[in-house]
C-alpha cells in the first residue's frame, strides 16, 4: 500500500489517468448492466418473432426506412413515437422490438414503450447494423 501511495504522489497524472478510465470502464459495465434484459440480439428477435409473433417497429426516419428495413416492421420515427403508442395499443401482449440503425434511439425508444405500460418492451442490439451482419434479410422501399 505504501509503494501504491509512493508512485500515485510521484505520478499524480498517470495516477488521475488510471482513475479515469477505471470510472468509464466502471460506466460502461454499468450501463450495460441495466440494459440487460431490455435488448435481444438479430437471431433472440428472430426466435421471438417466429414463436410469438413479436412485432418490430423501425424507429427511424422515413428516408432510412425506404432504404431498407425488417421485413414487416411499422415505421414509427422515435420523435413521433409519445404520439403515436394508441397504433400499438393492440398489440400490448405481445412482444415489441425496437430497431434503429446501430441500437442507440431504439433504447430511448425502449424506455417510452415501458414508461407506457408495454412490458415486452425490447431494443434490437446492434440495429438493423447487426440484423444485415447475420445476413438476414432486409426489405427495401415503402411496404
Amino acid at each position: 500500500m505504501q509503494r501504491l501511495l509512493e508512485f500515485a504522489a510521484n505520478h499524480p497524472l498517470l495516477s488521475a489517468a488510471i482513475l479515469a478510465v477505471l470510472g468509464m470502464i466502471a460506466g460502461y459495465e454499468i450501463q450495460r448492466w441495466r440494459r440487460r434484459g431490455r435488448e435481444v440480439g438479430p437471431v433472440e428477435a428472430t426466435r421471438l418473432r417466429n414463436d410469438t409473433e413479436a412485432v418490430f417497429v423501425d424507429v427511424r426516419s422515413e428516408q432510412e426506412y425506404a432504404e431498407g428495413h425488417l421485413p414487416g416492421a411499422r415505421l414509427i420515427p422515435l420523435k413521433e413515437l409519445d404520439g403515436r403508442l394508441k397504433e400499438l395499443e393492440r398489440l400490448r401482449s405481445r412482444p415489441i422490438i425496437a430497431y434503429c440503425r446501430t441500437g442507440n434511439r431504439s433504447l430511448a425508444a425502449c424506455r417510452i414503450l415501458r414508461r407506457a405500460g408495454f412490458e415486452q418492451a425490447y431494443s434490437l442490439a446492434g440495429g438493423i447494423r447487426a440484423w444485415q451482419e447475420a445476413g438476414l434479410p432486409v426489405s427495401r422501399g415503402r411496404d
